[in-house]
């Protein structure tokens, strides 16, 4: 049954790599910006809400 388990949860795993790769890409982008131009400034609160609303429209 472990063996089992832990094979459910590798290919759940998987299947959300994808997407935590490219969130993350994103977000360390935005995190940058501030670099290019003050004014570019974007808060962890402002990124989950954009996050999770492209989520729920997809």
């Amino acid at each position: 049954i472990a063996d089992e388990t832990t094979a459910n949860i590798n290919q759940s795993r998987e299947s959300y790599k994808c997407v935590a790769q490219r969130s993350s890409v994103l977000f360390f982008s935005i995190t940058d910006l501030p670099n290019v131009d003050p004014m570019y400034q974007y808060s962890l609160n402002w990124f989950i809400n954009l996050f999770l609303r492209a989520i729920q429209h997809r």
